[in-house]
């Protein structure tokens, strides 16, 4: 049987150099699997889950479209960031020996963050995607304690001892969020339930009390869930994706 062969032996061809008229190829299928050009395997701190890249670590990004988001360090700077509309990232606990978490942002700055290049904020349909990836992966739809991953005594400390996160290489932590909202209950950092809170690209623009950001929520058995905080000025973390 005869072959068609692209390229050489030992490398393929380079972009630009197959062409269909005047016009060059850019992507060759075999079925719905992509065959040229292949895709460079995810650099370090990233990983691939289904048609997405994205980074595995909460950010520590500060610079931005408008120079660089301030580190808050006390509650009267958060009150002053929100009333001004203005960005702002803050370590949990103000402490930054709790980077290892990344930084909690206010929707200002996540809407003007910079992300890696060639990522993005995660769209509502990009955490869609990826919930989807991650059930395939445990077999389990929206349960991240059952399925054989990890025990539950490990959720304390990591999320990724879990199989869905664990096996994906996604990797989150419990880092929980900061709301300030003093009245009429007082700004808290929340850590006790166990979850992970990430901006994503739809919530940056959204007024107060009617923000939305993606969750895990790892006491109620969600892998990923989409939230609408009811009150408050919420920081909440951020990861980045992009297509492969």
């Amino acid at each position: 049987m005869g072959e068609i062969r692209i390229g050489t032996t030992g490398s393929e061809p380079a972009a630009g150099t197959l062409k269909v008229g005047n016009g060059n190829v850019q992507e060759i299928y075999l079925g719905t699997n992509k065959i040229w050009p292949t895709s460079l395997p995810p650099a370090p701190g990233e990983v691939q889950i289904g048609s997405l890249i994205w980074t595995d670590a909460n950010s520590t990004i500060v610079a931005s479209s408008g120079g660089t988001i301030p580190i808050l360090t006390t509650e009267q700077q958060v009150m002053d960031a929100y009333d001004n509309s203005t960005a702002g990232a803050l370590y949990y606990d103000f402490n930054s020996a709790n980077s290892a978490r990344g930084l909690f942002y206010n929707q200002f700055a996540a809407n003007v963050i910079t992300p890696p290049t060639g990522f993005r904020l995660p769209t509502n349909n990009d955490w869609t995607d990826l919930e989807s990836e991650l059930e395939a992966i445990s077999g389990t739809a929206n349960d991240v304690t059952a399925g054989g991953g990890g025990t539950n005594a490990l959720w304390n400390s990591n999320i990724k001892a879990n199989t869905d996160y664990g096996l994906s290489g996604f990797d989150a932590i419990k880092a929980g969020f900061y709301n300030y909202n003093p009245i009429p209950t007082p700004s808290e950092f929340n850590f006790s339930s166990e979850f992970s809170s990430w901006w994503n690209s739809e919530a940056t623009t959204g007024t107060a009390g009617a923000r939305t950001m993606r969750q895990i929520a790892v006491n109620s058995s969600t892998i990923i869930g989409i939230t609408t905080t009811s009150g408050g000025k919420p920081y909440f973390t951020i990861r980045f994706c992009k297509d492969v």
